[in-house]
């Protein structure tokens, strides 16, 4: 990424939580996954995804969309659940950044989708682990 890009419009409150009370609602899908949920940083944006292996997921990154100021959190969570997870901690993320980007990536040439900008403040990547650890529990208790 040379620039930072522009700034995407997040979706409203609303239509978060009808997205969220439809996920929460809906029994686990019997395509429903195993995985690992991770999360890294490219300058201002979070990304947070799922892999069944994070070892050959960082070396995807690598390869596809080789940034060099991508940064991993080492922390990666386990989820018997991993897509309904995945997508229930984007919608928690989305209520607390400051905007969801799409821009095409000057490294790889794809469009970027599932990206956060959250602002300046040190203290996000301590905010995305405990909602991703909220949403973890949430997943494993309903």
């Amino acid at each position: 990424m040379a620039r930072m890009p522009k700034r995407g419009p997040r979706r409203s409150e609303n239509v978060l939580t009808r997205l969220w009370n439809r996920t929460a609602a809906k029994a686990v899908s019997r395509v429903d996954r195993p995985g690992w949920i991770y999360v890294f940083r490219e300058r201002d944006l979070w990304k947070v995804g799922r892999t069944n292996n994070r070892s050959r997921r960082v070396r995807e990154w690598r390869r596809v969309c080789p940034v060099r100021e991508r940064q991993w959190v080492p922390q990666s969570v386990w989820t018997p659940f991993a897509n309904r997870t995945e997508f229930l901690i984007h919608l928690a993320i989305e209520r607390v950044c400051v905007s969801r980007p799409r821009f095409r990536c000057h490294e790889c040439g794809k469009v970027h989708r599932e990206k956060f900008y959250l602002g300046d403040d040190l203290g996000n990547a301590e905010l995305i682990l405990l909602i991703i650890q909220n949403v973890v529990d949430f997943v494993l208790t309903n």
